[in-house]
């Protein structure tokens, strides 16, 4: 398994997680029981965990960029999928040195078109643009292009 791959079970496991409300732990359990994740080596469980309780553990900083930064669109209303494809990439840009932000962004986009509606791509890459430039600005983000 690659990192794109293991970004896409991380996203997944952040959709279960969110979604199914029965705690984080048993979810984490459940996920790597249930799921059929083919070639999965320590370094993609061990990127996997990190990101769910990651975002778990920053998700009161998370969340309200992402509020902040979906204009016109109340936080309950965006669709699930599309949460949590934002959580792993603001807190990738935010909180991992190992992964420039711009491929954070890119990936994000692709699991949004892949995962999500119609316009979750533009929707994902509008918010993540958004939040890199404001980043950017206020010093908080490296421009890593």
């Amino acid at each position: 398994m690659g990192r794109r791959e293991a970004r896409e079970a991380a996203m997944t496991l952040l959709y279960c997680i969110d979604y199914h409300k029965e705690g984080m732990q048993y979810q984490i359990e459940s996920f790597f029981e249930e799921e059929n994740i083919v070639n999965l080596h320590d370094n993609d469980k061990k990127y996997i965990l990190e990101i769910a309780n990651g975002v778990s553990e920053k998700l009161n900083d998370i969340d309200p960029i992402i509020e902040k930064n979906s204009r016109g669109w109340a936080f309950n209303r965006i669709p699930g999928i599309d949460v949590a494809v934002l959580r792993l990439s603001i807190f990738e840009m935010f909180f991992r040195e190992d992964i420039p932000s711009n491929v954070s962004i890119n990936e994000a986009v692709d699991l949004a078109k892949k995962y999500g509606h119609d316009e979750s791509g533009a929707f994902v890459n509008g918010i993540l643009g958004n939040i890199y430039r404001e980043g950017i600005k206020d010093g908080t983000l490296k421009d890593d292009r």
